[in-house]
C-alpha cells in the first residue's frame, strides 16, 4: 500500500472521528439549551396559573363582600377593597371588623374605613378589577441564556441562539416582559376590647404584647371579667374591699396604651440591634399598637427597612386616649371576697378535683372560642392548669 493510500485512509478516519465528536457536541448543545426552555416554559405556566387562581379567590371573596362594600360607599377605595380580599384571612379579620361597628349609622362606616389602613404612597386605582389585575401580576421569569457559541474543536455554533429564537417566535407569550407588579402594605386594625388586649400571638406582637402585661400596673380579677385593680408597686396587691382599686374602662384603656408605647420603646431600643429595623418588624409593632388602639407607625413601601430613630419618634409622638373622669366605673366591686365565692358555682368548699371536673364539663359544653368559653379557661388557669390537658392528667392522677 502506498504512502497516499495510507493518508487517504488516514484522512478518512479522521474526517469520520471528527464529524462524530461535532455531532455529540452538537447534541450537547441543542439538549442544554432545550432544557432551558422546557424549564422555563414551566416556571411561567405555573406562575400564571398561580395568578389566575389568585384573580379567581379574589374575585369570589369581593362576591362574599360586595354588600359590606357597596354600604361602605366611594369612600373604601378600591386599593382597600383589593387588600381585603387578597386572601382567607385579611377577609374573616375584616369581617369581624365590622360586625364591631353599625353598618347602619355614619360614624360606624367611617370607623370601618378607618380602620382598614393601607401603606404610605400605595397606588390608586381606577376600578376594583384594575387593583386585581395589578397586584397578580405574573413575575418575572429569568429566561433561558446561551452557554455556548462554539462547538467541537472550537469551531463556531449558533445553534443555541437559533433554537431559542425559534422557541420565542413559536410562544412569544412565554417571553412577555411583565407588567410591573403592585405589592400592598397594610393592616386592618381591630376595635379595641380590654378582654382581648391579652391575645397570644406570635412573633413581634407577642414579644410586645408580653411587656405590656408587665407594664400596665393593673391586675384582672379571675372571677370578675372586666374588673381591673391597681397592683400596689412594692407589695404587689391591692385592697378589693369596698370597690377599692377597681378601675374604670376609660383608666383601663389609658393605662393599655401607656403600658404599649413604652413597651414598644423598650423593645425598640433594648431588643433589636442596629440603626434599621425592617418592615416586617414595623408590621409586628404595629399589630400590637393596633390591640390597644393607637395609631400605626407609617411605612413606606417603597423600601424594605426604616431607621429605628424614625420609630421612635413615631411612637413617642402617638397620642393616647385620655381618660373622662365623668365615667364611673365599669362595675360596682361590691362585698368581700368571702361573699363573692360562696355565690360562685366553683366555690373554694368543693374539693378541687370537683371544682375542675365541673369545669371541664362546661368548657366541652361552652360554644367553641366563645366569650363563654374564654372565660372557663381562665377559671381553670386560675386553679393552675395551662390547658384542659393538664387538667385531665391531674384527674387521672
Amino acid at each position: 500500500m502506498g504512502l497516499g493510500v495510507a493518508l487517504t485512509g488516514f484522512l478518512t478516519g479522521f474526517a469520520k472521528q471528527a464529524t462524530a465528536e461535532i455531532e455529540t457536541r452538537n447534541k450537547e448543545l441543542r439538549d442544554s439549551i432545550d432544557r432551558q426552555i422546557e424549564e422555563h416554559k414551566k416556571k411561567v405556566e405555573l406562575s400564571i396559573e398561580e395568578k389566575k387562581k389568585l384573580r379567581k379567590d379574589m374575585r369570589e371573596r369581593h362576591g362574599d363582600l360586595a354588600g359590606i362594600f357597596d354600604t361602605l360607599g366611594k369612600e373604601f377605595s378600591y386599593g382597600q377593597m383589593a387588600y381585603v380580599i387578597s386572601s382567607d384571612e385579611r377577609a374573616a379579620q375584616f369581617k369581624n371588623l365590622t360586625k364591631q361597628f353599625d353598618l347602619n349609622s355614619v360614624d360606624g362606616r367611617q370607623e370601618i374605613i378607618n380602620r382598614v389602613q393601607l401603606g404610605k404612597n400605595s397606588p390608586k386605582f381606577d376600578s376594583l378589577e384594575d387593583a386585581i389585575e395589578l397586584t397578580t401580576q405574573v413575575e418575572k421569569v429569568a429566561e433561558p441564556v446561551v452557554v455556548s457559541t462554539r462547538t467541537a474543536f472550537g469551531l463556531p455554533s449558533n445553534i443555541q441562539s437559533r433554537r431559542l429564537k425559534a422557541a420565542k417566535e413559536a410562544a412569544p407569550q412565554l417571553f412577555e416582559q411583565p407588567k410591573d407588579s403592585v405589592r400592598l402594605r397594610g393592616s386592618i386594625m381591630p376595635k379595641f376590647d380590654p378582654k382581648t388586649a391579652k391575645i397570644n400571638d406570635k412573633t413581634i406582637r407577642d414579644n410586645i404584647i408580653n411587656r405590656v402585661e408587665k407594664n400596665t400596673g393593673l391586675t384582672e380579677l379571675k372571677s370578675e371579667k372586666g374588673i381591673y385593680i391597681k397592683t400596689d408597686s412594692i407589695s404587689g396587691t391591692a385592697s378589693l374591699m369596698d370597690g377599692q382599686g377597681v378601675v374604670s374602662e376609660p383608666e383601663v384603656i389609658e393605662k393599655y396604651q401607656k403600658a404599649t408605647k413604652e413597651s414598644v420603646s423598650n423593645f425598640l431600643t433594648k431588643g433589636i440591634k442596629g440603626d434599621t429595623i425592617t418592615n416586617d418588624i414595623v408590621f409586628g409593632i404595629n399589630s400590637a399598637l393596633a390591640v390597644v388602639g393607637l395609631d400605626p407607625i407609617p411605612i413606606n413601601p417603597q423600601v424594605t427597612t426604616m431607621d429605628k430613630a424614625e420609630a421612635l419618634k413615631a411612637i413617642q409622638s402617638t397620642k393616647i386616649k385620655e381618660v373622662d373622669p365623668t365615667i364611673k366605673k365599669s362595675k360596682d366591686f361590691q362585698g368581700s371576697v368571702a361573699d363573692r365565692d360562696k355565690t360562685s358555682a366553683l366555690n373554694r368548699d368543693k374539693p378541687k378535683k370537683e371544682q375542675v371536673t365541673l369545669l371541664l364539663q362546661q368548657i366541652m359544653q361552652a360554644p367553641k372560642n366563645s366569650e363563654e368559653q374564654y372565660r372557663l379557661m381562665e377559671r381553670l388557669r386560675g386553679l393552675g392548669f395551662n390547658s384542659s390537658k393538664e387538667a385531665i392528667k391531674f384527674l387521672e392522677q
